[in-house]
């Protein structure tokens, strides 16, 4: 195969990093972005390989508008420029490993090293280090590039419901109104936290978990109400789940599992049987999908492994497609 020119993007029936695997592979489920291969892969409910995107050191994935994927690639370097794409995994018939999409083939724009990322209404909302500090920013289905607001020390963001969540190193949560005109874009909404946040995910009815590194604690905050409950969480290392009613927290590197409720009650889980976890934690039903850097594991609510698919080189993201 040809060397890959930067950002490259190429859509083919199977990428290189996993063979095809009888029965063959169904719907894709998930999307894993395999960074030192330079693939993004689309996977079956049963981890099978569907279909495959060549895009040099993928690092984040998010959902895009109409079953499109945004994809942030890494430059090497801690704060080499970052591209955003928007690639779309239908632009090509399955099983024409021939076709070529010039949909997604560059990058939107190359911006600033990107810290976290969160999709919103079609819209990729993230953080980028610029050479004046952190920068919130948006791209949209269009490709419209927005530098909405700078906040030096932004750690952490999630979106959803028409609001962007930030956390940052002075122990706030910031939460932003994404539909707001003004330039920059003021927080609606200023709640101070115990420590400096490190994870969000969005709850329900207006609410946000937030895990804390020191001290190790989760929480549960309402943008208007501010913070509910605060619980020792016991878990360093940690990983959420998707968020909603419950979130699944898993402490990676010693494959500790429990889950917290909106009233704060904390739920021992069975351990994890690897560990070393790299990115993402998914839920299919009661299932588990997870990956370490070098395999994707899909475990039943017993935490039994049921399915693995291995023959990745790092796996950095992983996320449920749309």
């Amino acid at each position: 195969m040809q060397t890959l020119a930067l950002c490259a993007v190429v859509l083919v029936s199977v990428g290189p990093a996993c063979s095809l695997q009888e029965p063959q592979p169904g719907l894709v489920a998930f999307w894993c972005a395999d960074r030192d291969a330079g693939w993004v892969h689309g996977v079956d409910e049963q981890l099978y390989v569907s279909r495959s995107m060549a895009v040099e050191r993928p690092v984040f994935l998010e959902s895009g508008p109409a079953d499109s994927v945004w994809v942030v690639s890494a430059n090497r370097g801690r704060d080499a420029p970052h591209g955003i794409h928007r690639i779309d995994p239908n632009a090509v018939r399955r099983g024409d490993p021939d076709a070529v999409s010039s949909v997604g083939s560059t990058p939107l724009h190359e911006v600033g090293a990107v810290l976290a990322c969160a999709a919103e209404r079609g819209r990729l909302w993230f953080l980028e280090r610029r050479l004046r500090g952190v920068v919130l920013s948006s791209v949209s289905a269009a490709g419209g590039l927005e530098r909405r607001a700078a906040l030096p020390a932004a750690e952490c963001l999630s979106a959803a419901a028409g609001r962007v969540a930030v956390g940052t190193r002075e122990e706030r949560l910031l939460i932003f109104e994404t539909g707001a005109s003004a330039s920059p874009l003021a927080p609606t909404a200023v709640h101070r936290l115990p420590g400096v946040p490190t994870h969000l995910r969005p709850g329900p009815a207006g609410q946000w978990w937030v895990a804390l590194s020191d001290p190790a604690r989760l929480l549960l905050v309402h943008e208007s109400a501010g913070m509910r409950w605060s619980r020792p969480s016991g878990l360093r290392d940690v990983l959420l789940g998707d968020g909603g009613v419950e979130l699944e927290v898993v402490d990676a590197l010693r494959g500790t599992r429990v889950v917290f409720d909106l009233a704060g009650v904390r739920s021992e889980r069975e351990r994890l049987p690897l560990r070393g976890i790299a990115a993402g934690v998914r839920q299919v039903g009661r299932r588990l999908v997870y990956c370490s850097p070098g395999a994707l594991y899909l475990l039943d609510e017993n935490s039994n492994r049921e399915s693995t698919q291995g023959g990745f080189e790092f796996l950095a993201d992983l996320i449920a497609a749309r």
